[in-house]
């Protein structure tokens, strides 16, 4: 029996996006990433791929808005304060 998943194409956020600038992004936001390419790649694939696990095929919508929240909280806690 052969299940059938949506399609997963990570190369997708690629055309966007680095491995590296999300691997910065989530470094920025505290995660304990090391400075090795296989090792941002292969923190990036894994959070990529729970997303794909969890929302199907809205992965990649899920997985946008995610970081974008992320660089958005980033941009709010990096302001000047008034």
């Amino acid at each position: 029996m052969k299940l059938s998943q949506p399609e997963m194409n990570i190369t997708s956020l690629g055309n966007e996006v680095s491995g590296a600038q999300l691997a910065e992004l989530l470094r920025r936001d505290g995660r304990d990433i090391p400075r090795k390419a296989e090792a941002e790649q292969a923190h990036v694939i894994h959070l990529l791929l729970l997303f794909y696990l969890r929302y199907g095929s809205t992965w990649h919508a899920a997985a946008e808005a995610h970081f974008s929240a992320i660089a958005n909280r980033l941009k709010l806690d990096s302001s000047p304060r008034g």
